[in-house]
This record gives structure tokens, sequence and C-alpha cells, in this order.
């Protein structure tokens, strides 16, 4: 599910153009909110192994386990984010907008 799904278009404005546009729109900018959610956890967590003096060895493995696996995801949000966002041009050009 979208992390924005709350917000999705209910099909009032009667240029079909509009669904169309609002639906690349959208897609741009949940990945664009994806990438801060991930930052805002790598954050957290980069965060927390410094300043928690009691952490155990083991603990601190998983989370710089999760740091890098969230860093990978980001990765993966960055390229979607280019994605979405080409797609919303394209579909900007198709539609005269």
């Amino acid at each position: 599910m979208s992390p924005l799904a709350c917000h999705a278009y209910e099909g009032v404005c009667p240029d079909p153009r509009f669904a169309q546009l609002f639906g690349a729109a959208r897609h741009a900018a949940d990945a664009r909110h994806l990438i801060t959610c991930v930052d805002g956890q790598i954050d957290w967590r980069e965060r927390e192994l410094p300043t928690c003096k009691k952490l155990s060895d083991q603990r601190r493995a998983e989370i710089v386990a999760e740091v890098r696996s969230l860093q990978w995801e980001r990765e993966r949000s960055l390229d979607d984010r280019a994605e979405t966002g080409a797609e919303l041009e394209r579909t900007r050009q198709r539609l005269g907008v």
C-alpha cells in the first residue's frame, strides 16, 4: 500500500487527464516520502550507536546491519524516485500539461 494511500484520487474532476496526472504525481510523491522516512530511520539508528553506552555487542551489530539494510533500501528508493519523476514528466508531455 502506498504510504499516502489515504490521499487517493476520488474522480471528482471531469477531465480524464487529471486522473492520469494525479496518479503519476502521487507515485512520485510517494517515492520522495519513502526516502524521507528511510533517512529518518537511518539517522535514528546512527545516533543510537554512539550515545547509548549500555548496548550489547550483539545489539550494536544488529543496529549496524539494520543501517546497512536501510541504506540499500534508500538506494532502491532513489532509483524509484528517478523513475517516477521521469514517468510524471512523460505523462505531462503526453497530456500537454
